[in-house]
């Protein structure tokens, strides 16, 4: 599944968030390609991969069967000077802090 910004259901907010109401759940991976933050109120499930490009908000959660693949994105958010990356213990059961470390 790829979420864009033509994705059905989804909603542009005032601060340029991309905001889907309710779940997003899918049999094989997601792959979500968006020029700013994604936001779903409900819960984010893939049976396979989750890809990001920008940061993904989850009010309920987030699970991935095969894994959440960020590396390529820390690596191209360094190289295009990012100051900040938000990788709290509590995303992932302390996964997000492996994932950056390498």
């Amino acid at each position: 599944m790829k979420i864009t910004n033509t994705f059905a259901g989804l909603v542009r907010a005032e601060n340029g968030d991309y905001v889907l109401n309710g779940d997003l759940v899918c049999d094989e991976s997601i792959e979500i390609e968006l020029d700013d933050w994604l936001v779903v109120t409900g819960h984010i499930k893939a049976k396979g991969s989750i890809f990001a490009n920008k940061t993904v908000k989850a009010g309920v959660g987030i699970e991935a069967g095969w894994g959440i693949e960020a590396a390529k994105y820390i690596e191209n958010a360094a190289a295009n000077e990012a100051g900040f990356f938000d990788h709290a213990d509590i995303y992932g059961n302390g996964e997000c802090e492996e994932i950056f470390g390498k």
